[in-house]
């Protein structure tokens, strides 16, 4: 519920307990509705039997149902509980106000949010959550605050609308940027029909390969064959250099995410930073995205996976995370997108979290599970950390509808 919400209610609530004259029925009733409770001892409250003797705390309709209290005294609790309510309310308006003030101006300073530095258009694209898997969704139609586009959930399903908040964008072309990557070649349309992917250049014309495949396009029987030939290579050489992997239990973290995840781990220059079990490395590169000279370990298990992450991380291992101890060092930052299967995420974090330095941090996603939430939810919170759900279906780009969760853990 939000800070005015909330200051809203409490203030209806607290209307209704001032009134003038309140009967017992009339506070039975505005009790009803609310969800204020106290302790009730029997110093304070004494009362005879058969009358209830607990004094552990109660809500005020039972207090009152059960003769433990007046509708006076219910008055007063209520009264005192709503105004702190509202103090805390007020506080709490005031700070987010100064503080959406503050990053206005902030992403003033920067040119604005990435759909105030180039508004989107019909006929552009877009880079978000919901668009193919590095690559762009199709404009569909812009509207006061967010944009439609096409999404089949990423499987190829039958494609359905979805509307994106601007401030949930993390880029934009124009019509005239899709335009001019179309007539340069390197655009290429997803098959469901949803946006594309961008060749970071025009494949080469004056290469054997090259050569070949021109000849091969000319030898063509019909102009649409020749078509589909060319297409068909493109995509190819897309796939080459996209470079998928594919590994069992691998759900990569969505960009928006592992943004998220980077500011929430408060990275500085010069730090050494963990991804156990991390997959593609989206974590890995969140954080160079966004911050110079720091040194990054990567652990992942499977070998096609740990080659890819020698391309860009400072130090490697092929190995099981958990079977890793002190040699693998001490961190300043851990950030985790583990394996969720059979709880496991609950070990994989826990170990994580011994290999932090003093004043270390850990930001983990983990399972939105009973156990995760017995196990890691209270030690996250016993470190002066927090732990927050995450959207429905937030992982459903991996193929994967796991409720999810992310967690902050600090170090002492």
């Amino acid at each position: 519920m939000g800070g005015h919400d909330h200051r809203n209610t409490q203030s209806k609530s607290f209307s209704a307990w001032n009134e003038a004259e309140l009967t017992h029925e009339r506070a039975l009733f505005i009790a009803n509705r609310n969800s204020v409770s106290a302790c009730f001892s029997l110093a304070n409250y004494p009362r005879d039997e058969p009358v209830s003797q607990y004094e552990g705390r109660t809500s005020l309709w039972s207090a009152l149902n059960e003769g433990i209290i007046t509708a006076d005294q219910a008055k007063v609790l209520a009264l005192s509980a709503h105004t702190a309510a509202l103090t805390w309310a007020a506080r709490w308006i005031a700070h987010y106000t100064l503080r959406l003030t503050y990053e206005r101006a902030m992403l003033g300073e920067q040119g604005g949010t990435v759909a105030e530095k180039t508004g989107p258009t019909v006929g552009g694209a877009v880079r978000c959550w919901a668009a193919p898997n590095g690559g762009w969704a199709w404009i569909k139609k812009v509207n006061k605050v967010t944009v439609t586009i096409a999404d089949n959930w990423g499987r190829g399903g039958k494609n359905f609308t979805r509307n994106i908040p601007f401030d949930k964008l993390a880029g934009v072309m124009t019509a005239a940027d899709v335009a001019q990557a179309r007539a340069e070649g390197r655009l290429i349309e997803t098959e469901t029909g949803v946006g594309f992917y961008l060749h970071d250049r025009t494949p080469d014309t004056d290469t054997p390969a090259a050569a070949a495949d021109t000849a091969a396009a000319e030898t063509t029987t019909t102009d649409k064959d020749a078509t589909a030939e060319t297409v068909e290579l493109m995509r190819e050489r897309l796939r080459e250099g996209v470079q998928v992997v594919v590994a069992p239990l691998l759900y990569p973290t969505p960009a928006p995410i592992a943004e998220h995840m980077v500011r929430l781990a408060a990275i500085e220059p010069g730090m050494h930073v963990l991804e156990p079990s991390a997959g593609t490395g989206a974590l890995l590169d969140a954080v160079r995205r966004n911050t110079q000279d720091v040194v990054t370990t990567a652990v992942e298990l499977d070998a096609q996976l740990a080659a890819r992450l020698r391309l860009h991380s400072d130090d490697v291992r092929q190995a099981d995370f958990l079977q890793c101890g002190p040699e693998l060092g001490k961190f300043h930052r851990v950030l985790m997108n583990p394996l969720f299967n059979g709880g496991v995420d609950i070990a994989h974090i826990k170990h994580a979290y011994s290999m932090l330095t003093p004043r270390g941090v850990l930001v983990a996603i983990c399972a939105d599970g009973p156990r995760q939430n017995a196990q890691l939810r209270p030690l996250a919170e016993s470190t002066g950390g927090w732990w927050g759900t995450l959207p429905a279906g937030s992982f459903l780009h991996a193929g994967t509808n796991v409720n999810t969760a992310l967690l902050v853990m600090r170090a002492p």
